[in-house]
């Protein structure tokens, strides 16, 4: 089916959406159950029995579950969507006994036979083992809106999130793709079509190529991709973030950020599209993290002891304590700061910026490493303001973590710094 039908259809289905939501409040039926299907009992089995029941009508909304361990499949099993549409919901945005429609199974959640058509918004899909989180045979099509793809380990296949065939469409709205791993394609492995807006994909890895992403397929086949976030992603020999294997694949970039997308054979990042010649078109936009050569791998250990040196320091520090409690209009303070910081560099342990050599994947062998993955943090403490605080107490701390700063050279210290105000 042409990308062009399945954007129509899903933006008709948005709307259906919007307008059952807007009935159910006009009618006041309160609670979840009322607006949504609630599962017998939060398991695989119940949740095959709903599908299987609401998929003849094209559409169902379930309740927010959870699924994990004991309550996954017994077997290597999934559920096969063979209806040319079929839009599921979760119905997260009304609470319920979960934060989303959550699969946290080893085996393959979802595949999609030829021909057939699945929507999902607002699922996530964790921790598959040795198989695709969902499988797109050929001439199907797969909708994510809002849905997350976290955790899940493909490294005897292609694609530890999605596997898509020849001719298969994929379109990947608002939703996040984080810490996925595969042979090729960390997250999405596409023979077809692929449509992402709005994307967000960090820390994927792949044993050869297509860190994040791998595009390949027949003549006619093409990618877009819009105003994504790619950070973090590695792949062994090439393409980090997006690798484009054949030059049959169309490709369309527009208002993309990346940042510290590593090769790591070749010791080199791409923060963009590489094909088989090692040409790196780069995306528009960069993050604030250094893309120079990593030269140890940092260490997430916390010193209890802490140092006198900070990252940024006041240039100067009041010589006494102002009066924490409140002062009465009018009143006069007990002591006047001078040239005191408004903001408190906050204490909390801020996370290493993974510049180094990901901890979480072997590159020596065809296996994953044990060691858990590198955290990427998205900002840390910054440079500390010197305007004169309010002595007027205030219902909202004022101890936000500030922008990330550009590093050029060298690890930031992961051990807090204490401000001495005595």
């Amino acid at each position: 089916m042409h990308t062009a039908k399945v954007v129509q259809r899903f933006s008709f289905c948005r709307l259906l959406q919007q307008w059952l939501l807007l009935g159910t409040l006009l009618a006041g039926r309160p609670g979840v159950s009322a607006f949504c299907d609630e599962l017998s009992d939060p398991s695989w089995d119940s949740l095959v029995d709903w599908m299987t029941l609401v998929e003849p009508l094209g559409f169902g909304i379930v309740c927010p579950f959870q699924i994990s361990g004991s309550a996954c499949p017994k077997i290597e099993t999934s559920f096969e969507v063979t209806s040319p549409n079929f839009y599921i919901i979760c119905a997260n945005f009304l609470g319920g006994s979960g934060d989303s429609c959550l699969l946290d199974c080893p085996s393959t959640h979802i595949s999609i036979a030829p021909y057939s058509q699945l929507i999902l918004e607002g699922w996530t899909l964790r921790s598959t083992k040795g198989t695709p989180a969902v499988v797109v045979e050929s001439n199907a099509e797969f909708v994510a809106y809002g849905s997350t793809f976290e955790n899940n380990q493909n490294t005897v296949g292609n694609g530890g999130a999605i596997f898509a065939d020849t001719y298969s469409t994929v379109v990947l709205e608002d939703s996040s793709f984080v810490e996925n791993f595969a042979l090729n394609g960390g997250a999405l492995y596409s023979l077809g079509t692929v449509v992402i807006v709005n994307g967000n994909f960090q820390r994927n890895k792949a044993i050869e190529s297509g860190g994040a992403v791998y595009l390949d397929g027949p003549l006619g086949s093409s990618a877009s991709i819009r105003t994504s976030r790619w950070e973090g992603n590695r792949a062994r020999v090439i393409g980090p973030s997006v690798f484009q294997n054949s030059t049959d694949v169309a490709i369309q970039t527009q208002g993309n950020t990346a940042c510290n997308n590593l090769n790591f054979e070749a010791l080199s990042y791409c923060d963009g599209i590489e094909d088989g010649s090692r040409k790196c078109l780069p995306f528009g936009e960069k993050c604030t993290f250094s893309t120079s050569a990593p030269t140890s791998i940092p260490t997430l250990t916390q010193s209890l002891v802490p140092t006198s040196s900070s990252i940024e320091s006041p240039t100067q520090i009041p010589a006494s304590r102002p009066s924490l409690r409140p002062t009465l209009a009018g009143a006069t303070p007990t002591v006047t700061p001078i040239n005191t910081p408004s903001d408190v560099p906050s204490l909390v342990e801020a996370a290493t910026l993974s510049t180094a050599v990901p901890a979480g994947l072997d590159f020596t062998s065809d296996a994953p490493s044990p060691v858990p993955l590198t955290p990427v943090p998205t900002r840390m403490l910054s440079n500390i303001p010197s305007d004169v605080p309010s002595l007027v107490p205030t219902s909202k701390a004022s101890t936000d973590v500030l922008t990330a700063k550009v590093f050029t050279s060298g690890v930031p210290s992961l051990i807090p710094t204490i401000i001495n105000r005595e």
